[in-house]
């Protein structure tokens, strides 16, 4: 249901700020949205401000004012935060900015791909496999790379809903099956 409301909510931004006329190109609405998420990370005192019921919605918009002012958020974007707190809506906060990034990554035409491998890659490694990834998909590639050392070996990459499984362990399991005669 969180999915669902933050869709919402990225899809009325990038409806107001995807325009050709927006004063404000999306990508930076989406950076300061970050700035603003990270301050609530960082701060407990304002994350309670804004998620306490105790606090009414008033002074929870003049928090808003007072920091967007502080970091330098742009109007819109402050307008946005001021409709997610009165909303009650910064507790999804975080999947409000990752659907925005999916809308926005979509419509710039950049795939998107998650790459587990079982230790850490180093950066040349990292962007042979985005390369690899961007010819295969024609289009620029956007990685996010994490470790599981329950892997063994080898690497998995998700593309949307299609599995790159070169694991050792996913090859162990087929060697596993073929000896077992399951194939």
């Amino acid at each position: 249901m969180a999915l669902a409301i933050a869709n919402r909510y990225a899809r009325a931004l990038a409806d107001v700020l995807g325009r050709p006329d927006s004063p404000l190109p999306l990508e930076t609405a989406l950076q300061q949205i970050e700035s603003f998420r990270d301050l609530l990370i960082e701060s407990s005192d304002l994350k309670n401000a804004l998620t306490s019921p105790a606090v009414d919605s008033a002074k929870k918009i003049n928090v808003v004012r007072a920091v967007g002012v502080r970091i330098g958020l742009a109007e819109p974007v402050r307008n946005f935060l001021f409709l997610v707190v009165n909303h009650k809506r910064i507790g999804i906060l975080d999947t409000i900015i990752v659907s925005l990034r999916a809308w926005l990554d979509e419509n710039l035409g950049i795939a998107r791909v998650e790459v587990t491998s079982a230790v850490p890659m180093d950066t040349a490694l990292q962007q042979s496999l985005t390369d690899s990834f961007g010819r295969v998909t024609g289009q620029q590639v956007r990685a996010r790379f994490k470790d599981d050392s329950g892997l063994l070996g080898g690497a998995v990459v998700r593309h949307g809903s299609t599995v790159y499984d070169g694991s050792l362990r996913a090859q162990l399991n087929a060697l596993d099956d073929v000896l077992a005669g399951n194939r």
